[in-house]
């Protein structure tokens, strides 16, 4: 299934990861007393590894806790429906799900 084109958004993601890699450096000045550098006497393809696998790990707990969070959502709003309250959270809840209806997978 293709993506479609994307529609306007919130936050400049471009703006957040910049931050991200700034926040990082200044994390390493701190904790090593110098920037990253080449032919630092590590092996960057076994900490590249490691840190892969540690994403990984985290991107399937992301997945897991975001499904259960918009199935959540969606008890919420069948709650608040029966009240007539649940419409903008219904909304909500549809813009985070995949173009397939499903949050991941």
């Amino acid at each position: 299934m293709t993506e479609p084109m994307p529609r306007p958004g919130h936050a400049n993601i471009f703006d957040l990861a910049r931050e991200v890699l700034e926040q990082r450096a200044k994390q390493g000045m701190e904790t090593y007393g110098r920037p990253l550098e080449s032919f630092n006497g590590r092996n960057p393809a076994r900490d590249a590894l490691e840190e892969a696998a540690d994403q990984f790990v985290y991107l399937v707990q992301l997945c897991e806790e975001r499904e259960k969070m918009i199935l959540w959502m969606s008890d919420a709003y069948g709650i608040l429906a029966a009240t007539g309250h649940g419409v903008s959270l219904r909304a909500r809840a549809d813009d985070m799900l995949g173009t397939d209806g499903r949050p991941w997978r």
